[in-house]
């Protein structure tokens, strides 16, 4: 028993290693201060997160992922309630890329999916090494968004309530969003930046699910069902 404990260590390990925004030490400071999303003439600083494995590249598909399986492990290890500092460790770090979640978005459901990067600025604004990356209304990003919200809400609501409820609020709107997009309700049709249509399919399904068990709504269940009706369609079954 436990046998898995101590890679679950070294992983999160690598993701404090990973953290963009961060004085890791050792590593680097506090990292891509002149790093934007965009949206219009709007935009944020956008660093934050964890940075991708192979380069320096961050987003919402990779990072919303990572919170999840995060918040869903904490969840495991909270019911069997043998090892607490396991548990303390997992929520810390899955409540670093949670900020992210809550902070790296506009209005209307847009975000950044995933933004390439591959150099250390100068964290000064204004100069010639400074990165943006425009924000768009991605079904798949924000039905992503939602599932990594949703759990975060349950797994904090008795610990956290404030941060809780705006994870909550913010993965209905996201949900919303991924429904009603730019494209029209959850367009199958989709440019190549976006998943398949299982793929949409699959983590509507989930983000859905997540939220009726947060909220107890039936249109959050309608959906899954719906959903699920392109997962079976999809299989070879002559």
């Amino acid at each position: 028993e436990g046998v898995w404990h101590g890679t679950i260590w070294k992983t999160l390990n690598f993701f404090f290693g990973q953290r963009c925004g961060f004085a890791v030490p050792g590593s680097h400071g506090v990292d891509h201060r002149d790093w934007f999303a965009t949206h219009g003439d709007q935009r944020i600083v956008m660093n934050g997160g964890w940075h991708d494995a192979g380069d320096l590249s961050q987003g919402l598909i990779n990072t919303g992922e990572a919170v999840y399986a995060m918040f869903a492990l904490a969840e495991t290890l909270h019911d069997q309630g043998d090892d607490p500092e396991l548990l303390a460790r997992l929520i810390n770090e899955a409540k670093w890329g949670l900020d992210w979640l809550l902070r790296v978005r506009f209005d209307g459901g847009y975000r950044i999916g995933f933004a390439s990067h591959n150099l250390w600025t100068d964290g000064i604004i204004g100069t010639q090494d400074d990165r943006s990356r425009e924000a768009l209304n991605n079904p798949n990003v924000n039905y992503i968004a939602a599932a990594a919200e949703a759990i975060a809400h349950r797994v904090l609501k008795d610990v956290e309530p404030q941060l809780a409820e705006r994870a909550l609020r913010t993965a209905e709107d996201d949900w919303r969003h991924a429904i009603d997009g730019v494209e029209g309700p959850e367009t199958w049709s989709t440019p190549a930046y976006m998943a398949m249509p299982v793929e949409l399919a699959g983590i509507g399904i989930l983000a859905s699910l997540e939220l009726y068990e947060a909220t107890g709504r039936d249109i959050y269940t309608e959906k899954a069902v719906e959903l699920a009706k392109t997962i079976v369609d999809s299989q070879e079954r002559s």
